[in-house]
């Protein structure tokens, strides 16, 4: 059993697994809140989990870690948070989310900042952050479900903006309105199989595209992409 403190909600995993444990470490929790969400694992659930995966051979303790933040996601709902497929990184107390089509390169695009920033940039999440709301307002948070590069930080930001990833020959980047982005977006984000909770991710997306600014970075391989971006964002 695990307890960790994550998007400031207290869950408890009953794992069978030492793999969620590892990579959950940093978001340890071993205060007295009461918990937020429960959840565990059954055989039935890695097993079904092995049979939609295009990886047959994948092993319990990663099909647990899979599994384990579906559960999670499936229950976020009720504190108004979501699970998201992006990059998300802060710069200069600002949050900034890059999603694309999977290939497209965002991972890419946002370690361009990294090398332009150093210090100055933190990364949040470089795969599935969280978006929970407060009073209206938008934060991303870090996880550990993170990918395969591993790239997160037990931290939140204020999500003020939202950039579509596309691959250009030349750097451009130009904003864009919640329809425009929405064919893209809808696709990465979690979506329940229950149609009530679904709905209610599809309200709180909607919420999240209208208040944060749009844009789409038309974006070539090398940094001077990353130059042109951040000064169309921060400059």
């Amino acid at each position: 059993m695990i307890k960790i403190l994550l998007a400031d909600l207290v869950i408890e995993v009953d794992n069978k697994y030492n793999y969620i444990r590892k990579l959950s470490e940093n978001y340890a929790y071993e205060g007295d809140r009461p918990t937020d969400i429960f959840i565990s694992v059954s055989e039935e659930d890695l097993n079904k989990e092995r049979d939609d995966s295009v990886n047959k051979k994948f092993h319990n303790a990663y099909l647990e870690y899979i599994c384990a933040y579906r559960k999670i996601a499936n229950e976020l709902l009720k504190f108004d948070a979501f699970v998201m497929h992006g990059t998300v990184i802060e710069v200069e107390n600002k949050g900034i989310m890059f999603t694309a089509l999977s290939g497209t390169g965002k991972t890419t695009h946002m370690l361009y900042w990294q090398e332009m920033l150093g210090d100055q940039l933190k990364i949040i999440n470089g795969d599935k952050p969280i978006i929970r709301f407060f009073d209206g307002v938008p934060y991303a948070y870090g996880t550990p479900w993170a990918g395969k590069e591993g790239f997160n930080t037990n931290a939140r930001t204020e999500l003020r903006d939202i950039c579509l990833i596309e691959r250009a020959d030349v750097n451009e980047v130009v904003p864009l309105t919640g329809f425009q982005i929405v064919s893209v977006f809808i696709k990465q984000i979690y979506h329940p199989e229950d149609l009530e909770a679904r709905n209610k991710t599809y309200d709180l997306a909607n919420k999240l595209l209208s208040y944060c600014n749009l844009r789409k970075i038309r974006c070539t391989k090398d940094i001077s992409a990353a130059k042109t971006a951040y000064n169309a964002i921060l400059g």
